[in-house]
């Protein structure tokens, strides 16, 4: 009887290959580490929870300081109903406010409020400072720019297998 490998199937430690467990041990490494540096240096300090700044930071950075709750689910890859508790906390903490939506009458519009502007006003330069020394103070342009194209190709190849 062949062997698995003799089959040309795969083997145990072809799928524990270090090699290819390296890059994705380092870009999880990385990640925590990024996490945990804004979590302590830039979110700590300012009294919210993390999820609701980063609501709030995709919500102003948006076109009009407004969003589709569905463009929401997309980009922090949450389900609906987890994303409509978070509007909902943020919501009732004055941070945000539901609209309808001008361009579809069944959707609304998340729509950041002049006291959600301030949370990010005063969250943003503490993650500036948090980014610059984890990012433009270590690497040089052309090197973010790499990195950047890299994690993308990454990304976008992940996602292809995912079916996302």
């Amino acid at each position: 009887m062949a062997t698995k490998a003799e089959a040309g199937e795969s083997t145990d430690a072809e799928t524990l290959d270090p090699d290819l467990l390296k890059p994705s041990g380092s870009l999880l490494a990385a990640q925590i580490a990024v996490s945990a540096a804004i979590r302590k240096l830039a979110v700590a300090q300012t009294g919210w929870d993390p999820t609701s700044l980063d609501l709030l930071v995709r919500i102003q950075l948006s076109p009009d300081g407004a969003l589709r709750a569905v463009d929401l689910c997309s980009q922090l890859q949450l389900s609906p109903s987890h994303v409509s508790r978070m509007i909902d906390r943020v919501e009732s903490k004055g941070l945000v406010e539901r609209r309808p939506d001008p361009d579809d009458r069944r959707a609304s519009l998340v729509v950041i409020s002049e006291t959600g502007r301030a949370v990010v006003d005063d969250f943003a330069p503490r993650l500036h400072r948090v980014l610059k020394a984890v990012f433009s103070e270590i690497l040089t342009q052309d090197e973010t720019s790499i990195l950047v194209q890299l994690l993308d190709r990454v990304a976008a190849a992940a996602e292809s297998l995912a079916d996302f």
